[in-house]
């Protein structure tokens, strides 16, 4: 069984994603407790690190490491200012992958670091994971709408594969909207003839100017915008629109 580290794992939907696909995460680790404790809800058999990064120097081996260093300095919904620390916290994930020299490592982050006032930023990535000895394939911003979801969720990948293994990671080819050759999935599709959440399961408070101001609602034939992590940028309850 293929052998994963995630770092900077948030809920973990990464790894979720992981372990679907046959692959056994040793170790994971995050700053926040609540992330952690979700994590350990949902991956129950993975060692997991409750502590900040830069603290931690002994990692198991693995053939593959994942992470998505913190956004917010990057992320639209975010304070965006190029000088903040945490913007920098990919030099960790760089640290890592010279100790545990992995097979391979996955980047997901949001897609405003292509803006051109972090474009240095995301040059710097790609230079250190190359000279840590990786054949860098991306930054490429991927839609999830392009591969058969419900939702326009744009996300920059990028992929290395070591050198000294001799190939090269190519993303895969959109399957479904405009791009592919399947249908764009919508939100009657996936929705449609799931109940009503229990009552106190979902935001029933007024919605904040924001949601309209953002074009967060979206028809039911449409896919959904980008869920963001505030509860007045989400979208209705379901049946109210029905």
């Amino acid at each position: 069984m293929p052998t994963a580290i995630s770092i900077f794992i948030g809920c973990g939907g990464s790894d979720i994603g992981l372990k679907k696909a046959g692959f056994k995460i040793l170790m994971a680790t995050d700053i926040l407790q609540y992330a952690c404790d979700t994590y350990k809800l949902n991956m129950q058999d993975t060692e997991v690190l409750c502590r900040n990064i830069s603290e931690i120097d002994k990692f198991s081996s693995a053939d593959v490491l994942i992470g998505c260093y913190p956004c917010q300095g990057f992320s639209q919904g975010g304070v965006r200012d190029p000088q903040r620390n945490i913007n920098y916290l990919y030099r960790e994930f760089d640290r890592v992958l010279r100790i545990v020299k992995p097979k391979a490592f996955i980047v997901e982050n949001v897609s405003g670091m292509v803006r051109s006032n972090y474009k240095y930023l995301l040059r710097n990535q790609v230079t250190r994971f190359r000279s840590a000895g990786y054949k860098v394939t991306g930054p490429e911003v991927l839609n999830s709408y392009d591969y058969g979801v419900a939702q326009t969720r744009k996300r920059i990948f990028m992929v290395g594969i070591r050198s000294d293994i001799g190939i090269r990671y190519n993303f895969p080819i959109p399957t479904h909207g405009p791009k592919g050759k399947l249908p764009g999935r919508t939100q009657l599709k996936v929705l449609k003839n799931m109940p009503e959440w229990p009552e106190g399961e979902f935001y029933d408070k007024e919605f904040h100017w924001y949601y309209l101001s953002r074009n967060r609602r979206r028809e039911w034939n449409e896919p959904c915008a980008t869920i963001l992590s505030n509860a007045r940028h989400m979208p209705l309850h379901p049946p109210v629109h029905l």
